[in-house]
């Protein structure tokens, strides 16, 4: 699994709840990394197979090419201590997940293989308003490729290993505009999220719980 280090500029207190949450986290100090130079902690960070996480900018200049190495920037500003730590611990789980996942899909092209380049991946919550934005970026797509559910279930949801199949097309646009929402479901218990590296919009999810008519199965 691939955990989380604490820079000195995050709380040790952070590093208790993200752990009381189920994430792999260490701080620096625990490793008797403070007061180091940022390329010390990095250089660390990649021997415990941890992703740095930090409010300091300079660390994105030390990804190289490569991929080799992980960093999530806070970019949240000046919180109240507790604040912060919500904030964090809210979003952990998903940060988690897309670490392992680049680092299970590297593994699964091979061991000479490094993950790609680096993006800034910034996800918000969004309004109403933006649903146009929001439909802007395609859903139709063509699939080669899934992950294996045998490897999944036999290693407990531990490994993702890729597997080809044959191509075919996924066309989620030809579908009802996501525009059209608002005006057949009530909306108040959903949530809409845009992903951006960036200033370039990704794509995005919605979350939809406590909705009358509404049935998930």
């Amino acid at each position: 699994m691939i955990g989380l280090l604490l820079n000195e500029n995050l709380p040790i207190r952070l590093t208790v709840a993200l752990r009381q949450a189920g994430i792999e986290a260490k701080h620096v100090s625990d490793l008797g990394l403070n007061g180091c130079a940022d390329l010390k902690v990095w250089s660390q960070s990649i021997q415990e197979r941890l992703a740095v996480i930090t409010k300091d900018s300079d660390y994105l200049d030390l990804v190289p090419a490569s991929g080799e190495g992980q960093v999530v920037l806070v970019t949240v500003g000046n919180l109240r201590l507790n604040e912060l730590i919500d904030h964090v611990v809210a979003k952990a789980e998903l940060i988690a997940a897309f670490l392992r996942l680049r680092f299970q899909s590297a593994r699964a092209l091979g061991s000479q293989t490094r993950l790609a380049p680096m993006i800034t991946l910034r996800v918000v919550e969004i309004g109403l308003g933006e649903l146009p934005a929001y439909a802007s970026v395609s859903t139709c797509f063509q699939i080669t490729s899934r992950i294996s559910l045998g490897a999944l279930r036999s290693s407990g949801g531990n490994e993702l290993r890729e597997e080809p199949i044959e191509p075919s097309w996924k066309d989620y646009d030809a579908l009802e505009p996501v525009t059209s929402l608002p005006s057949r479901w009530n909306l108040a218990h959903w949530g809409i999220f845009a992903a951006f590296d960036d200033d370039t919009r990704l794509g995005g999810a919605i979350v939809a719980r406590d909705t009358q008519g509404l049935e998930f199965t």
